[in-house]
C-alpha cells in the first residue's frame, strides 16, 4: 500500500514523512550542573562543575572537554533520554529510550550535592527539543529502579553485617 510504507525511508501508519536522522556534527547534550557552570561557553561535562552524556558520540563528560569515557549509545532524533541521582550511592545514572543505560559518574562530592545539581541540555543542532522535568511520564520508570536500588542496599549491607560478625533476623 502506498500510504503505509515502513519508517526506513517513506510514511509511517499515520501517513506522516518521518524525520530525518541529525547530521553527525550536530550534538544534544543531557546532564547535571551547578548553579555555577557557564552555560554561554561549555557543554555540559566540559568543566568541573557539570557532567553530560553527550550525543552525538555516546561518552560521559566530566570536568573536561575529553571524554571520561564512552559507555551508553548515542542519541539523535526521536530519541528519549533521561538522567537523574541516586542520592543513596551518591551516583548519577541516565536511561535510553526508556531503557537503563548505568551509572556514568559515581561518588559525587558531597560538596557538589549539597550546592545542588540542576537539570541541564546543551544544545548544538536546529532540531527541536522536548524537556519534560515531570509534568508527564518519564519514559524510564523509576518504581522498579527503586526496587532493584532498596534491594542492593539491603543486600549490601546484611552482607556488612555478616562480614562483621552481627547477627540479622
Amino acid at each position: 500500500e502506498e500510504g503505509n510504507q515502513t519508517q526506513n525511508g517513506d510514511r509511517n501508519g499515520a501517513g506522516d514523512v518521518p524525520p530525518p536522522p541529525a547530521p553527525r556534527n550536530e550534538c544534544v547534550v543531557v546532564g547535571l550542573s551547578t548553579a555555577s557552570f557557564d552555560t554561554h561557553h561549555n557543554m555540559p561535562g566540559w568543566d568541573d562543575q557539570s557532567y553530560g552524556y553527550h550525543g552525538d558520540d555516546g561518552a560521559f563528560f566530566h570536568a573536561r572537554k575529553k571524554m571520561t569515557h564512552k559507555h551508553g549509545p548515542t542519541f539523535g532524533v526521536n530519541d528519549t533520554v533521561g538522567c537523574g541521582i541516586d542520592y543513596i550511592s551518591k551516583r548519577i545514572f541516565y536511561s535510553w529510550n526508556g531503557k537503563f543505560v548505568g551509572f556514568a559518574f559515581s561518588k559525587l562530592d558531597d560538596s557538589i550535592l549539597r550546592r545542588g545539581l540542576y537539570p541541564t541540555v546543551g544544545v548544538d543542532t536546529n532540531c527541536p527539543l522536548f524537556v519534560n522535568f515531570g509534568e508527564r511520564p518519564f519514559a524510564f520508570d523509576l518504581a522498579p529502579f527503586r526496587k532493584w536500588e532498596a534491594n542492593v542496599l539491603k543486600d549490601g549491607l546484611s552482607g556488612l553485617f555478616r562480614s562483621s560478625g552481627a547477627r540479622t533476623r
